[in-house]
């Protein structure tokens, strides 16, 4: 039962992707689900997944599709000990 919810549920993670240096094809950062929120749309990821934010374009889709970019204006996360949970939320 478990795995099939996990099966069903793994068709809402898309790939989020960084450019790569030389502009060819977009690496692999981690994964995000996008969540809308009356009718306002976030992605939702790992904090960690950003890394120092030394960029701010992302990508996001799936392989072989049109990728969608977006530029990250501010992290919005939960960061309070003792939880520190990485999460990162953008709209």
């Amino acid at each position: 039962m478990a795995l099939k919810i996990a099966e069903e549920l793994s068709q809402f993670v898309l790939p989020l992707c960084v450019p790569d240096d030389r502009h060819e094809r977009p690496d692999r950062a981690g994964s995000c689900v996008l969540v809308r929120v009356f009718d306002r749309h976030f992605v939702v990821t790992a904090r960690h997944v950003f890394g120092s934010l030394d960029r701010q374009t992302f990508f996001l889709g799936l392989q072989g599709a049109r990728l969608i970019e977006f530029t990250v204006p501010g992290i919005y996360t939960v960061n309070r000990p003792p939880e520190d949970l990485d999460v990162a939320v953008i709209r």
